[in-house]
């Protein structure tokens, strides 16, 4: 069950995030329930952070393009290490009658590259539209930049200490 997403404000900056149940997948096929956490901040206007954790295992962030989650519920995208597309759910029959099957839950699928295979997350389509709409309506699609303060950035990028929580909006990885 996908737990209500939440938003904070603060005077330096603007987060949205949100938790919710997912599945992910294995190259070897071997499906497992996870918890993952979505999240954005305007000081990192063009990342997105999706954390995963699985029972037994420690969880497991992966940063990438938030357009590729903005892109992604609609139509396949992304290449390489990421690639974000709807996975459309078919009917479930009850058991009682076959014939009458009550609609699954759309998903949208995020394959991320990790070492030896890929794993493949699938939270449920209404949590991520939900998320993208939020992240739109905090950090408008093409106002990313103007979020930036450059002079920031390259200094934090000369010194070696950029990351997600210093405020210049680099994020070292």
């Amino acid at each position: 069950m996908s737990h209500p997403s939440f938003f904070r404000r603060s005077r330096h900056r603007t987060q949205v995030a949100v938790h919710c149940d997912a599945t992910v997948r294995t190259g070897a096929d071997i499906s497992r329930p996870a918890a993952a956490v979505l999240h954005h901040t305007a000081n990192d206007p063009h990342t997105v952070r999706m954390t995963v954790s699985i029972q037994g295992a420690g969880p497991s962030e992966r940063v990438f393009d938030r357009s590729l989650l903005i892109e992604g519920i609609e139509v396949p995208t992304g290449a390489g290490l990421v690639k974000v597309w709807p996975a459309p759910q078919q009917p479930v029959p009850q058991p009682s009658d076959p014939s009458d099957a009550t609609a699954a839950d759309d998903l949208v699928a995020v394959e991320l590259d990790t070492p030896g295979s890929p794993a493949t997350v699938t939270p449920p389509a209404a949590v991520v539209r939900d998320f993208v709409e939020h992240i739109q309506r905090t950090v408008a699609t093409g106002a990313e930049s103007d979020l930036l303060n450059l002079d920031q950035v390259l200094a934090a990028l000369l010194a070696g200490t950029g990351g997600p929580d210093d405020g210049t909006g680099v994020t070292a990885h």
